[in-house]
């Protein structure tokens, strides 16, 4: 992240839909724009590796990491706005596709949860069948991720 900075300054952007290279604008625009959010992630993360180094509890300010996620959306969405059409749409379909396979893991990690240790009237859970329980870890999951995808 702190060659980031650096490389940014360098990094030509979009006015107009079209690509702008000249070096003060270049900076200006980096500068006027991500490039205070930029610093105060780094400063964050060197203030965090050298309290964890020291041992002063300084994995609470790894929390700030979070806002690395906005920069990295930041970009992503000006990577797809940069591509054709066809490519955006095969991108965006499969993204989509992912974003249903995500979340059937979580639903049938729930599933698996819930046929685990839920509350029961009966005593008997569907994960505690005998069948079930000989199975390895793996194909359990796999069943339970296919009932999620039905």
């Amino acid at each position: 992240w702190t060659v980031d900075i650096f490389m940014s300054f360098l990094t030509g952007f979009y006015k107009n839909g079209e690509l702008e290279l000249t070096p003060h604008k270049v900076i200006w625009h980096y500068a006027k724009g991500r490039f205070v959010p930029d610093v105060i992630i780094v400063l964050l993360d060197w203030v965090s590796i050298y309290m964890v180094n020291t041992r002063n509890e300084g994995r609470y300010l790894r929390v700030f990491g979070v806002v690395r996620a906005y920069k990295i959306t930041q970009d992503v969405a000006a990577f797809i706005e940069n591509l054709s059409n066809r490519c955006r749409n095969i991108l965006n379909t499969v993204l989509i596709f992912l974003l249903a396979l995500w979340f059937n893991h979580w639903v049938a990690c729930v599933w698996i949860f819930i046929g685990r240790l839920a509350p029961t009237e009966t005593g008997n859970r569907w994960a505690d069948h005998e069948d079930y329980i000989e199975l390895d870890a793996l194909y359990r999951y796999s069943i339970a991720f296919q009932w999620s995808c039905g």
